[in-house]
């Protein structure tokens, strides 16, 4: 029978690892990384293993993920809600969207008729908050003809 050590150190039980470790949260992993020194390159290992792949993810709303991350890169733009917290958690909610966040003006103008242009997106609302921030939703053209 194997150990805890021999299951999440080693490459001979693919499909144990996976289940064990997709049930840690960050803190437990890197907790799990201190307990012993065999255990240490757990954390490397999850990420080659593409435990945090952000362009897998953002696959299911954007056709080119890192174009998409490098426009909003250059608009210096951050996606954050429930996306952000799914991503970092390793879990997925059913009926999830992506939240957006641009600069107010031309920052989000661009970012706009990137998504339209690009992405094949249109809008469907535009609110602007009490800070310098849009929050724009985007539907996706695909899901409008459903």
């Amino acid at each position: 029978m194997a150990n805890l050590i021999t299951l999440l150190a080693t490459d001979r039980f693919p499909v144990i690892f996976d289940a064990l470790t997709a049930c840690l949260s960050i803190r437990d992993i890197v907790a799990l990384t201190r307990t012993c020194h065999a255990l240490n390159p757990l954390y490397q290992k999850l990420v080659k293993q593409n435990a945090w792949d952000i362009d897998r993810r953002l696959k299911k709303f954007v056709k080119d993920p890192r174009g998409f991350r490098k426009r909003l890169a250059e608009l210096d733009g951050i996606i954050s809600g429930g996306f952000a917290l799914q991503f970092m958690d390793r879990v997925e909610w059913e009926g999830s969207d992506l939240d957006v966040c641009v600069q107010v003006g031309e920052k989000a103008d661009a970012f706009c008729r990137y998504m339209e242009e690009v992405e094949g997106y249109d809008f469907a609302s535009r609110k602007v908050g009490k800070y310098a921030w849009t929050h724009v939703d985007l539907v996706s053209r695909w899901n409008l003809e459903l």
